[in-house]
């Protein structure tokens, strides 16, 4: 073999292995860019999710369903119950822990979780707020209800139960949460209710607790015996008032109008217990709530406050598409 042909053989040979060493190279660094990129990782602490109303239930339905299709982690904690705030803030120290991309919070007080929600974004962890916010600009998106205008819907309600006359009693959720709930629906509750400071009777919270609402329902009725109608802003309250006005023999006597939609709830709607609800749509509230930190995350723009719907249910319009799509929502 001549020696040009020698060169021209080993030539060959270094160029094929070139080639065949940037293929392999080029599909190593692949493989390694695909394994290093992981999905986003979410933390999200709810009020209550151990033993939860539905309420939460169907709030989780919603973030699961997002974290499908945006393929995201999303891993949920909360206390045990809804009034547990310490263990809540705690399990926020452990979400920053975590070190995840965001954390989606459902504050159960409005005040007492700021330190915490700021200690989390100084660790360079985006913050974003459903159903309940906490009082900090640091929260980049909150997802939830308009609850002065969910307040102001019970009080027409409340208006066709008394014809803006009778006393009535309400029980409320967890003292503290602010704009998150309790005060902006009580507020606009009374908002919409003429003389509706006077015509109150009674007012407690629940902390979360049907069978503390059902105690505090009997104590109201039996300390105010003019209340013709109560009211229950949240699924507890509403539940434990169902229960003591079905043990008192008082169902169809005393009204009740309420929030939130469960199994049971529709139940006592069912037999006149309840006469009407105004319903929430907690499956939205979680699905936007992880689709708007995709966003964030990706650095697209999101409005800072998202409202989801809520609308009023009798007997009458249980079966239409619009409150089936709520309880038993479409899952994207």
């Amino acid at each position: 073999m001549s020696k040009n042909h020698y060169r021209l053989l080993l030539a060959g040979i270094f160029l094929c292995i070139a080639a065949f060493t940037a293929f392999w190279w080029n599909e190593w660094h692949k493989s390694s860019a695909t394994t290093d990129q992981h999905p986003y990782h979410i933390e999200v602490v709810f009020k209550s999710y151990n033993r939860p109303p539905a309420f939460w239930s169907n709030v989780g339905d919603g973030i699961m369903a997002a974290e499908k299709e945006f393929g995201v982690t999303c891993h949920i904690t909360a206390p045990y119950t809804e009034g547990d705030i310490d263990t809540q803030i705690n399990l926020m120290e452990q979400a920053i822990a975590a070190r995840p991309n965001a954390i989606i919070l459902a504050a159960a007080d409005y005040e007492r979780l700021v330190p915490v929600c700021e200690k989390a974004v100084a660790a360079g962890i985006l913050l974003l707020t459903v159903d309940s916010d906490v009082n900090t600009s640091a929260r980049q998106s909150f997802v939830g209800t308009d609850n002065v205008e969910l307040g102001r819907k019970l009080g027409e309600l409340l208006a066709e139960q008394t014809q803006n006359k009778a006393a009535f009693g309400v029980i409320s959720h967890v003292e503290g949460t602010a704009t998150a709930t309790a005060t902006d629906r009580l507020a606009g509750l009374l908002e919409a209710t003429p003389d509706g400071d006077a015509r109150m009777e009674g007012f407690a919270y629940c902390n979360g607790s049907e069978e503390l609402a059902k105690a505090q329902t009997m104590e109201l009725l039996k300390d105010h015996p003019d209340i013709r109608c109560m009211v229950g802003l949240n699924e507890s309250s509403a539940l434990g008032i169902a229960n003591a006005l079905k043990e008192l023999e008082l169902s169809g006597q005393i009204s009740l109008v309420v929030c939130d939609s469960s199994e049971k709830q529709i139940q006592f709607l069912e037999n006149g217990t309840i006469q009407a609800c105004v319903v929430q749509n907690p499956f939205s509230m979680g699905y936007l709530s992880v689709a708007n930190a995709v966003k964030l995350l990706n650095r697209q723009n999101v409005e800072p406050i998202t409202y989801t719907d809520s609308v009023i249910v009798r007997k009458k319009n249980l079966n239409t598409a619009e409150f089936q799509q709520l309880i038993i929502p479409f899952t994207p």
